[in-house]
């Protein structure tokens, strides 16, 4: 392969024209995931964040640093109440995600809900798991990206004509997410549990994730193994896989389906609905979307 050929195969990759669709559709889908979780929060707002919640506030900043409650609690040394100054933080949380999501002076909101994705994330091991992890991982690239280019209030027409930076964003956030199961493979295949199927069985059995009754597994104990097998081949090899024509769609539904079996089986309704939505829209919506680009140079019109 000449050098002509690969400086094609990079722009068209990286920079032809792009719908702005789907980071569009990604930003509306994680705002909605990201306010239904606040919303289910808000009742045991304290136990999670107040001062004397399942994790005192000195234990939350001695293990992770600036906390949600130590954030508040500066606001409360003004005079207000802590719990008052911790009902302003849930509020100017809500506020971001509503900006987020609604595409109103995007960027701005964006850098705001980061920030206090960051505080949230400090808060102790009782406030935060894996769906906030990729809140917090995908949040970051979005504050420079352009996810306003449709579905938002900012426009009120039509979507923005395809754009090399809409390519860009798309890919960047595809590698990212590509990147983070590549890891969850190798860690898997690293150690015995997803290889005998215990990982499987403990997965849909402990009573903190059990929704269904899964002991008649232990009579067939080689399809825990088989499911093992398949997580970790579908996941390791997902960033291969996901830029194969037909074959990258199909793949992606595949850890879709394991995505949305994870909300049913394991109870992690939050978590696999996220899930399931990034890998549609950053793999399988934009197969469906916009024009393709010829091979050429950034900015180069699509037929």
């Amino acid at each position: 392969m000449t050098w002509s050929r690969v400086s094609e195969w990079w722009n068209r990759f990286f920079f032809a024209p792009g719908d702005p669709r789907p980071l569009a559709l990604l930003r509306v889908g994680l705002g909605a995931m990201m306010a239904l979780e606040w919303i289910l929060i808000a009742p045991n707002l304290q136990e999670l964040f107040g001062p004397h919640g399942f994790l005192e506030i000195r234990l939350m900043d001695a293990v992770s640093g600036p906390s949600t409650a130590s954030f508040a609690a500066e606001i409360a040394a003004l005079g207000l109440p802590y719990g008052l100054a911790l009902w302003i933080f849930y509020g100017i949380r809500c506020y971001a995600i509503l900006g987020f999501t609604l595409g109103v002076g995007t960027r701005f909101h964006t850098v705001l809900l980061w920030i206090t994705q960051v505080l949230v994330m400090r808060s102790g091991v009782f406030a935060v798991y894996g769906v906030d992890r990729y809140f917090h991982l995908l949040l970051f690239p979005m504050m420079f990206l352009r996810t306003d280019g449709a579905l938002s209030l900012h426009r009120r027409g039509p979507a923005e004509k395809p754009d090399w930076r809409s390519t860009f964003g798309l890919r960047w956030l595809q590698i990212l997410i590509l990147l983070t199961y590549l890891d969850a493979g190798l860690s898997k295949a690293a150690g015995p549990g997803w290889w005998d199927g215990n990982a499987i069985w403990r997965c849909l059995n402990m009573p903190e994730f059990r929704v269904w009754d899964f002991t008649w597994m232990a009579q067939v104990p080689w399809l825990p193994k088989l499911i093992g097998w398949s997580t970790l081949f579908f996941e390791t090899f997902y960033p291969i896989a996901a830029f194969i024509p037909f074959v990258g769609g199909l793949w992606a539904l595949v850890i879709i389906g394991m995505h949305l079996g994870i909300a049913l089986f394991m109870g992690l309704g939050i978590f696999g609905v996220t899930m399931a939505l990034i890998n549609f829209t950053l793999f399988v919506f934009p197969r469906f979307t916009g024009r393709r680009a010829r091979p050429g140079r950034p900015g180069a019109r699509a037929p």
